[in-house]
C-alpha cells in the first residue's frame, strides 16, 4: 500500500492470513488487531468488494475511530484525497502485512536460487533484471568458462551470491 503509516502507530495485525483464491474485488484476509501489542479484536474481509469486518468492543472502536481522525488523508496521484477512516486504516494495515509476506517469500526464493546457481547482472542490464546461470554450481562464477562469458558479454555490475548473505532483500536494490 502506498500509505505510509506513522512510526508511532500503536496498531498492528497478528495471525494475518490472506486467501488469494477467494479474493474477487478486494483482498480476502483475516487477522487479529493489536493495539500496543495487545489483541483488541478481529478484522477480516471476505474479498467480495465490501467493507472490512471490524469486530471490537465499543471502547476500542471509539479509540480506533479517534486515532484514525488524527491521521492525514491519503493523497492520490490525481490530487484526490481519501480521508482516513477505520475501514481504510485496516485495509492499509492488511496491505502492509500482505506486502511483508510477499517480500519474505521472494527473498526466500532468491536465497535458494543463490545457493544453487550464479545470479548476476551486467552493467547496462535493465534495473530489476537478473541473470541466472544455466548450470548448478556450488562455486559460482569461477573458472575459465565464466571468464570467457564475461569477456564476451560485458562487465559485472552485481553478483548477488556475494551480497545475499548480508541482506536477503538485496534483489530489490538493483
Amino acid at each position: 500500500m502506498r500509505y505510509a503509516m506513522p512510526s508511532d502507530n500503536p496498531y498492528s495485525l497478528k495471525s494475518f492470513k490472506e486467501m488469494t483464491s477467494l479474493s474477487e474485488e478486494t483482498m480476502c484476509f483475516s487477522a487479529k488487531l493489536l493495539r500496543d501489542g495487545k489483541v483488541i479484536g478481529d478484522v477480516s474481509n471476505r474479498g467480495h468488494g465490501g467493507s472490512n469486518d471490524i469486530r471490537l468492543g465499543l471502547a476500542e472502536s471509539n479509540l480506533l475511530e479517534t486515532y484514525c481522525k488524527t491521521l492525514p488523508p491519503d493523497t492520490f496521484e490525481d490530487g484526490t484525497d481519501l480521508k482516513m477512516d477505520e475501514d481504510y486504516f485496516i485495509t492499509c494495515l492488511a496491505d502492509d502485512e500482505a506486502q511483508k509476506k510477499f517480500r519474505a517469500k521472494e527473498a526466500k526464493k532468491w536465497v535458494k536460487r543463490c545457493t544453487e546457481y550464479s545470479v548476476f547482472r551486467y552493467v547496462g542490464d535493465k534495473k530489476g533484471t537478473w541473470r541466472i546461470s544455466q548450470t548448478r554450481s556450488k562455486t559460482p562464477l569461477t573458472g575459465p568458462l565464466f571468464d570467457q562469458h564475461v569477456a564476451k558479454k560485458g562487465t559485472l555490475e552485481a553478483y548477488m551470491n556475494d551480497l545475499i548473505g548480508a541482506d536477503p532483500f538485496v534483489f530489490e536494490k538493483f
